[in-house]
Protein backbone atom coordinates (compact mmCIF):
# COMPACT_ATOMS: atom_id res chain seq x y z
CA UNK A 1 0.00 0.00 0.00
CA UNK A 2 1.27 3.30 -0.74
CA UNK A 3 1.61 5.75 2.32
CA UNK A 4 1.54 9.78 2.05
CA UNK A 5 5.13 11.41 2.53
CA UNK A 6 4.25 14.71 2.77
CA UNK A 7 2.84 17.84 0.68
CA UNK A 8 4.15 20.55 -0.91
CA UNK A 9 4.89 21.78 -4.30
CA UNK A 10 7.02 19.87 -7.42
CA UNK A 11 7.74 21.87 -10.48
CA UNK A 12 6.41 25.01 -9.01
CA UNK A 13 2.65 23.42 -8.92
CA UNK A 14 0.83 21.72 -5.53
CA UNK A 15 1.41 17.79 -5.51
CA UNK A 16 1.29 15.09 -2.65
CA UNK A 17 4.25 13.20 -2.43
CA UNK A 18 3.29 9.27 -1.56
CA UNK A 19 5.71 6.13 -1.11
CA UNK A 20 5.76 2.29 -0.94
CA UNK A 21 8.43 2.25 1.66
CA UNK A 22 10.14 5.02 3.60
CA UNK A 23 13.51 4.46 1.60
CA UNK A 24 12.16 3.82 -1.45
CA UNK A 25 11.38 6.11 -4.58
CA UNK A 26 8.50 9.27 -3.91
CA UNK A 27 5.95 9.84 -6.41
CA UNK A 28 4.91 13.00 -6.55
CA UNK A 29 0.83 13.53 -7.57
CA UNK A 30 -0.54 16.92 -8.83
CA UNK A 31 -2.76 18.23 -6.98
CA UNK A 32 -5.01 21.34 -8.80
CA UNK A 33 -4.88 24.62 -7.20
CA UNK A 34 -8.80 24.00 -6.28
CA UNK A 35 -8.41 20.83 -4.25
CA UNK A 36 -5.52 22.46 -2.34
CA UNK A 37 -8.06 23.21 0.97
CA UNK A 38 -9.33 20.06 0.89
CA UNK A 39 -5.74 18.17 0.96
CA UNK A 40 -4.74 20.07 3.75
CA UNK A 41 -8.08 19.62 5.59
CA UNK A 42 -7.64 15.82 5.49
CA UNK A 43 -3.87 16.17 6.72
CA UNK A 44 -4.69 18.33 9.05
CA UNK A 45 -4.49 17.09 12.58
CA UNK A 46 -7.20 19.55 14.02
CA UNK A 47 -10.96 18.64 14.41
CA UNK A 48 -12.62 20.72 11.77
CA UNK A 49 -16.49 21.31 11.45
CA UNK A 50 -18.52 18.87 9.06
CA UNK A 51 -19.67 22.07 6.72
CA UNK A 52 -16.05 22.98 6.25
CA UNK A 53 -15.36 19.48 4.86
CA UNK A 54 -18.37 18.79 2.96
CA UNK A 55 -17.45 22.49 1.37
CA UNK A 56 -14.13 21.14 0.28
CA UNK A 57 -14.15 17.42 -0.15
CA UNK A 58 -15.55 17.80 -3.59
CA UNK A 59 -13.04 19.32 -5.46
CA UNK A 60 -10.84 16.57 -4.40
CA UNK A 61 -13.37 13.76 -5.31
CA UNK A 62 -14.74 14.79 -8.63
CA UNK A 63 -13.32 13.17 -11.41
CA UNK A 64 -12.58 15.71 -13.87
CA UNK A 65 -9.21 16.45 -13.39
CA UNK A 66 -8.64 16.64 -9.98
CA UNK A 67 -7.29 14.51 -7.43
CA UNK A 68 -8.43 10.93 -8.93
CA UNK A 69 -7.65 11.62 -12.00
CA UNK A 70 -4.41 12.05 -11.31
CA UNK A 71 -3.39 8.87 -9.86
CA UNK A 72 -1.94 6.22 -11.72
CA UNK A 73 -4.48 3.59 -12.05
CA UNK A 74 -2.68 0.44 -12.50
CA UNK A 75 -2.57 0.46 -8.43
CA UNK A 76 -6.22 0.18 -7.90
CA UNK A 77 -7.45 -2.76 -9.20
CA UNK A 78 -11.01 -1.78 -9.35
CA UNK A 79 -12.44 -0.83 -12.48
CA UNK A 80 -15.45 0.76 -11.50
CA UNK A 81 -13.33 3.57 -10.02
CA UNK A 82 -12.17 4.58 -13.69
CA UNK A 83 -15.06 4.36 -15.35
CA UNK A 84 -17.00 6.92 -12.98
CA UNK A 85 -18.92 4.81 -11.28
CA UNK A 86 -18.54 6.11 -7.72
CA UNK A 87 -18.95 9.35 -8.75
CA UNK A 88 -22.08 10.36 -6.49
CA UNK A 89 -23.05 12.48 -3.52
CA UNK A 90 -25.68 11.28 -0.74
CA UNK A 91 -27.44 13.41 1.93
CA UNK A 92 -27.93 11.69 4.83
CA UNK A 93 -29.77 12.81 8.07
CA UNK A 94 -29.44 12.43 11.74
CA UNK A 95 -31.62 9.69 11.43
CA UNK A 96 -29.70 7.54 9.01
CA UNK A 97 -32.31 8.25 6.10
CA UNK A 98 -30.65 8.92 1.93
CA UNK A 99 -32.57 12.67 1.88
CA UNK A 100 -31.18 13.80 -1.08
CA UNK A 101 -28.60 12.17 -3.78
CA UNK A 102 -27.12 13.02 -6.64
CA UNK A 103 -25.13 10.68 -9.46
CA UNK A 104 -23.02 13.48 -9.99
CA UNK A 105 -21.52 15.88 -8.14
CA UNK A 106 -22.79 18.97 -5.82
CA UNK A 107 -22.02 22.68 -5.19
CA UNK A 108 -21.17 23.56 -1.56
CA UNK A 109 -24.06 25.73 -1.81
CA UNK A 110 -25.98 22.78 -3.07
CA UNK A 111 -24.92 20.71 0.06
CA UNK A 112 -25.23 23.23 2.53
CA UNK A 113 -29.10 23.59 1.69
CA UNK A 114 -29.31 19.75 1.43
CA UNK A 115 -27.84 19.50 4.66
CA UNK A 116 -30.11 21.96 6.56
CA UNK A 117 -33.05 20.75 4.52
CA UNK A 118 -32.62 17.73 6.21
CA UNK A 119 -32.82 19.18 9.82
CA UNK A 120 -35.71 20.63 8.58
CA UNK A 121 -37.37 17.67 7.82
CA UNK A 122 -36.56 17.02 4.54
CA UNK A 123 -39.33 19.31 3.08
CA UNK A 124 -42.21 17.78 4.63
CA UNK A 125 -44.50 19.74 6.58
CA UNK A 126 -47.42 19.58 8.63
CA UNK A 127 -49.66 20.34 6.03
CA UNK A 128 -49.08 17.16 4.15
CA UNK A 129 -52.10 15.03 5.35
CA UNK A 130 -54.03 17.72 3.86
CA UNK A 131 -52.82 16.63 0.53
CA UNK A 132 -55.20 13.31 0.60
CA UNK A 133 -58.33 15.29 0.07
CA UNK A 134 -57.06 16.03 -3.51
CA UNK A 135 -55.48 12.83 -5.06
CA UNK A 136 -55.33 9.35 -5.12
CA UNK A 137 -56.78 8.75 -1.52
CA UNK A 138 -59.39 11.16 -2.05
CA UNK A 139 -62.19 7.98 -2.69
CA UNK A 140 -61.60 5.55 -0.20
CA UNK A 141 -61.29 8.50 2.19
CA UNK A 142 -64.55 9.68 1.00
CA UNK A 143 -66.27 6.60 1.42
CA UNK A 144 -64.95 5.50 4.41
CA UNK A 145 -65.98 9.07 5.85
CA UNK A 146 -69.78 8.31 4.99
CA UNK A 147 -71.73 8.74 8.26
CA UNK A 148 -73.08 5.35 9.67
CA UNK A 149 -76.26 7.72 10.69
CA UNK A 150 -79.59 8.49 8.19
CA UNK A 151 -79.91 11.37 9.96
CA UNK A 152 -77.81 14.50 12.21
CA UNK A 153 -79.44 13.82 15.26
CA UNK A 154 -78.90 16.88 17.39
CA UNK A 155 -77.82 16.52 21.09
CA UNK A 156 -80.20 16.62 24.20
CA UNK A 157 -77.95 18.91 26.39
CA UNK A 158 -76.44 22.15 25.28
CA UNK A 159 -73.25 21.63 24.29
CA UNK A 160 -69.71 23.66 23.79
CA UNK A 161 -69.71 25.10 20.03
CA UNK A 162 -67.62 22.59 17.48
CA UNK A 163 -68.48 19.85 20.10
CA UNK A 164 -68.63 17.44 16.67
CA UNK A 165 -65.69 19.21 14.92
CA UNK A 166 -64.08 18.82 18.51
CA UNK A 167 -64.72 14.62 18.69
CA UNK A 168 -63.85 14.30 15.75
CA UNK A 169 -61.03 15.80 15.46
CA UNK A 170 -60.02 13.76 19.32
CA UNK A 171 -60.85 10.69 17.52
CA UNK A 172 -58.80 10.87 14.15
CA UNK A 173 -56.38 12.09 16.13
CA UNK A 174 -55.82 9.12 18.28
CA UNK A 175 -56.20 6.82 15.76
CA UNK A 176 -53.25 8.58 13.70
CA UNK A 177 -51.10 8.24 17.24
CA UNK A 178 -51.62 4.71 17.03
CA UNK A 179 -49.29 4.58 14.21
CA UNK A 180 -47.16 7.76 13.74
CA UNK A 181 -45.44 7.69 17.71
CA UNK A 182 -44.15 4.48 17.35
CA UNK A 183 -43.02 5.53 13.92
CA UNK A 184 -41.33 8.60 15.46
CA UNK A 185 -40.03 6.91 18.49
CA UNK A 186 -38.44 4.27 16.22
CA UNK A 187 -36.88 6.79 13.93
CA UNK A 188 -35.28 9.22 16.97
CA UNK A 189 -34.12 5.80 18.25
CA UNK A 190 -31.48 5.90 15.97
CA UNK A 191 -32.91 2.50 14.13
CA UNK A 192 -32.71 3.99 10.13
CA UNK A 193 -30.15 1.64 9.42
CA UNK A 194 -32.58 -1.03 9.91
CA UNK A 195 -35.64 0.57 8.35
CA UNK A 196 -36.04 -1.89 6.11
CA UNK A 197 -37.32 -4.27 8.49
CA UNK A 198 -39.54 -2.06 10.20
CA UNK A 199 -41.04 -1.70 7.01
CA UNK A 200 -41.66 -5.45 6.69
CA UNK A 201 -43.68 -5.10 10.08
CA UNK A 202 -45.19 -2.37 8.86
CA UNK A 203 -46.58 -3.99 5.83
CA UNK A 204 -47.52 -7.24 7.96
CA UNK A 205 -49.09 -4.78 10.00
CA UNK A 206 -50.85 -3.88 7.23
CA UNK A 207 -52.07 -6.91 5.68
CA UNK A 208 -53.56 -8.00 9.40
CA UNK A 209 -55.15 -4.27 9.68
CA UNK A 210 -57.01 -5.45 6.12
CA UNK A 211 -57.84 -9.02 6.98
CA UNK A 212 -59.33 -7.86 10.34
CA UNK A 213 -61.08 -5.22 8.46
CA UNK A 214 -62.62 -7.90 5.48
CA UNK A 215 -63.60 -10.51 8.02
CA UNK A 216 -65.03 -8.45 10.94
CA UNK A 217 -65.01 -4.71 9.69
CA UNK A 218 -63.00 -3.81 12.79
CA UNK A 219 -59.66 -3.89 14.23
CA UNK A 220 -60.48 -5.11 17.44
CA UNK A 221 -57.32 -3.41 19.04
CA UNK A 222 -58.04 0.03 17.88
CA UNK A 223 -62.12 -0.80 18.60
CA UNK A 224 -60.83 -1.41 22.12
CA UNK A 225 -58.93 1.24 22.53
CA UNK A 226 -61.39 3.65 21.27
CA UNK A 227 -63.78 2.32 23.62
CA UNK A 228 -61.67 2.95 26.29
CA UNK A 229 -61.25 6.79 25.49
CA UNK A 230 -65.01 7.24 24.90
CA UNK A 231 -65.65 5.82 28.21
CA UNK A 232 -63.71 9.01 29.77
CA UNK A 233 -65.75 11.59 28.03
CA UNK A 234 -68.40 13.42 29.76
CA UNK A 235 -71.55 11.82 30.08
CA UNK A 236 -73.53 13.97 28.10
CA UNK A 237 -71.25 13.45 25.01
CA UNK A 238 -70.63 9.77 25.48
CA UNK A 239 -74.71 9.77 24.90
CA UNK A 240 -74.61 12.31 21.61
CA UNK A 241 -71.77 10.41 20.25
CA UNK A 242 -72.42 6.92 20.47
CA UNK A 243 -68.92 4.44 20.64
CA UNK A 244 -69.72 3.00 17.38
CA UNK A 245 -69.36 6.49 15.54
CA UNK A 246 -66.39 7.58 17.44
CA UNK A 247 -64.69 5.01 16.97
CA UNK A 248 -65.64 4.94 13.37
CA UNK A 249 -63.46 8.48 13.51
CA UNK A 250 -60.47 6.39 15.51
CA UNK A 251 -60.52 4.00 12.23
CA UNK A 252 -60.74 7.07 9.93
CA UNK A 253 -57.60 8.18 11.55
CA UNK A 254 -55.23 5.27 11.61
CA UNK A 255 -56.57 4.42 8.52
CA UNK A 256 -55.51 7.87 7.32
CA UNK A 257 -51.90 6.95 8.57
CA UNK A 258 -51.73 4.18 6.30
CA UNK A 259 -52.78 6.25 3.25
CA UNK A 260 -50.28 8.86 4.14
CA UNK A 261 -47.71 5.86 4.23
CA UNK A 262 -48.47 4.65 1.53
CA UNK A 263 -48.13 8.29 -0.08
CA UNK A 264 -44.98 9.55 1.40
CA UNK A 265 -43.74 6.74 3.22
CA UNK A 266 -40.91 9.11 4.84
CA UNK A 267 -43.36 11.79 6.04
CA UNK A 268 -43.09 10.22 9.69
CA UNK A 269 -39.55 9.03 9.94
CA UNK A 270 -37.89 11.79 8.33
CA UNK A 271 -40.04 14.84 9.52
CA UNK A 272 -40.38 13.92 12.93
CA UNK A 273 -37.96 11.35 14.10
CA UNK A 274 -34.80 12.51 12.46
CA UNK A 275 -35.55 15.91 13.45
CA UNK A 276 -35.53 14.62 16.96
CA UNK A 277 -32.04 13.39 16.41
CA UNK A 278 -30.30 16.96 15.73
CA UNK A 279 -30.57 18.07 19.34
CA UNK A 280 -32.56 19.81 22.46
CA UNK A 281 -34.04 22.16 19.60
CA UNK A 282 -34.61 19.36 17.43
CA UNK A 283 -36.40 17.36 20.22
CA UNK A 284 -39.02 20.04 21.07
CA UNK A 285 -39.38 20.84 17.22
CA UNK A 286 -40.20 17.29 16.89
CA UNK A 287 -43.05 17.29 19.04
CA UNK A 288 -44.39 19.94 17.51
CA UNK A 289 -44.24 18.51 14.03
CA UNK A 290 -45.68 15.48 15.44
CA UNK A 291 -48.84 17.37 17.06
CA UNK A 292 -49.36 19.25 13.93
CA UNK A 293 -49.46 16.28 11.75
CA UNK A 294 -51.93 15.06 14.35
CA UNK A 295 -54.29 17.98 14.38
CA UNK A 296 -53.61 17.80 10.24
CA UNK A 297 -54.96 14.28 10.29
CA UNK A 298 -57.45 15.28 12.16
CA UNK A 299 -58.80 17.71 10.42
CA UNK A 300 -58.38 15.92 7.34
CA UNK A 301 -61.05 13.29 8.47
CA UNK A 302 -63.13 16.50 9.72
CA UNK A 303 -62.91 18.06 6.10
CA UNK A 304 -64.19 14.88 4.41
CA UNK A 305 -66.86 14.61 7.18
CA UNK A 306 -68.07 17.64 6.53
CA UNK A 307 -67.94 17.27 2.43
CA UNK A 308 -69.74 14.73 2.32
CA UNK A 309 -72.23 15.71 5.09
CA UNK A 310 -73.32 19.47 2.86
CA UNK A 311 -73.71 17.32 -0.26
CA UNK A 312 -77.39 15.98 0.82
CA UNK A 313 -79.05 12.99 1.84
CA UNK A 314 -77.61 10.85 -0.88
CA UNK A 315 -74.23 10.24 1.14
CA UNK A 316 -76.12 9.72 4.09
CA UNK A 317 -78.35 7.21 2.83
CA UNK A 318 -75.80 5.27 0.86
CA UNK A 319 -73.17 5.42 4.23
CA UNK A 320 -76.36 4.36 6.48
CA UNK A 321 -77.05 0.99 3.95
CA UNK A 322 -73.39 0.48 3.67
CA UNK A 323 -72.01 0.19 6.82
CA UNK A 324 -71.08 -3.53 6.87
CA UNK A 325 -70.08 -3.59 3.05
CA UNK A 326 -67.23 -0.41 2.67
CA UNK A 327 -64.94 -1.13 5.86
CA UNK A 328 -65.13 -4.91 4.33
CA UNK A 329 -64.07 -3.57 0.75
CA UNK A 330 -61.36 -1.24 2.17
CA UNK A 331 -60.24 -4.02 4.31
CA UNK A 332 -59.35 -6.25 1.64
CA UNK A 333 -57.77 -3.88 -0.71
CA UNK A 334 -55.61 -2.92 2.19
CA UNK A 335 -54.88 -6.60 3.02
CA UNK A 336 -54.08 -7.05 -0.64
CA UNK A 337 -51.75 -3.92 -0.68
CA UNK A 338 -50.06 -4.71 2.39
CA UNK A 339 -49.41 -8.34 0.81
CA UNK A 340 -48.16 -6.55 -2.27
CA UNK A 341 -45.59 -4.64 -0.33
CA UNK A 342 -44.19 -7.59 1.89
CA UNK A 343 -43.33 -9.31 -1.25
CA UNK A 344 -41.89 -6.83 -3.01
CA UNK A 345 -39.72 -5.73 0.02
CA UNK A 346 -38.52 -9.34 0.42
CA UNK A 347 -37.90 -9.96 -3.44
CA UNK A 348 -36.12 -6.47 -3.72
CA UNK A 349 -34.22 -4.92 -0.77
CA UNK A 350 -34.18 -8.59 1.72
CA UNK A 351 -33.66 -11.11 -0.65
CA UNK A 352 -31.65 -8.85 -2.80
CA UNK A 353 -28.62 -8.53 -0.65
CA UNK A 354 -27.86 -11.91 0.01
Amino acid sequence: PLNIAGFGRYQSAPALFLEASPDGDVLPVPIPAASVAAIEQALSSETLPMMDVLSQAQTALVRDGAVFDNLPWEWNPWLRCRAGASDAVIIIDAAGFITDWSPGTYSSSEIADAVDEATKGSGHTVFDPLTLLWGTALLPLFVLAMPRERKYQQPDEVLLPGSGILLTLLAAGVGFSLWAIPISLMAAGGLGAWWIWIELVLALILTYHGLRTLTSGRIPEVDWISNKIHSSLPEQYRDWRKASSFSDDVHLGIWVAWLIWLRTPDLVAQGVGAVARTGILGIILSVCILLGLIIASGLTVVIARAIIGVTGPIPRTLGSLSVGIRPRAWGLASAILGSWLLISLLVGPVFGNF
